[in-house]
């Protein structure tokens, strides 16, 4: 199934465009939001709406993969919901956000199917 992706970054947009195009998987992104693209940061959901926007949809039916308790904030405010990657930070950062749906170490252990029924 076609499932629309954006990113919605508090990265500038080198940072943004040195990754997508050097792995390269710009491709995969129907919508890129990156710092210099908004007038607020996290944690205002101004980059989700952006990236909701672009992609047609309400931010109540998109789903934030975030790292930080910062983006994790930023999604909530947004009202998303969210899967949490604990990459850098605990699992207990993340305990006073009810938005979150998710908690995985990485990508690898995601099930797309599982994702699509949160």
């Amino acid at each position: 199934k076609n499932i629309p992706l954006g990113i919605g970054t508090a990265a500038p947009e080198t940072n943004v465009n040195f990754v997508l195009n050097n792995l390269p998987i710009r491709h995969y992104f129907d919508s890129v939001i990156h710092s210099g693209m908004v007038s607020k940061g996290k944690p205002d959901p101004e980059v989700f709406q952006k990236v909701a926007d672009e992609l047609g949809y309400d931010l109540a039916e998109c789903i934030v993969f975030e790292d930080s308790p910062t983006g994790a904030q930023t999604s909530q405010n947004a009202g998303c919901k969210s899967v949490i990657l604990i990459t850098t930070h605990s699992e207990d950062e993340f305990d006073k956000y009810h938005n979150i749906k998710m908690i995985a170490k990485d990508y690898t252990g995601l099930v797309v199917s599982e994702i699509q029924n949160l």
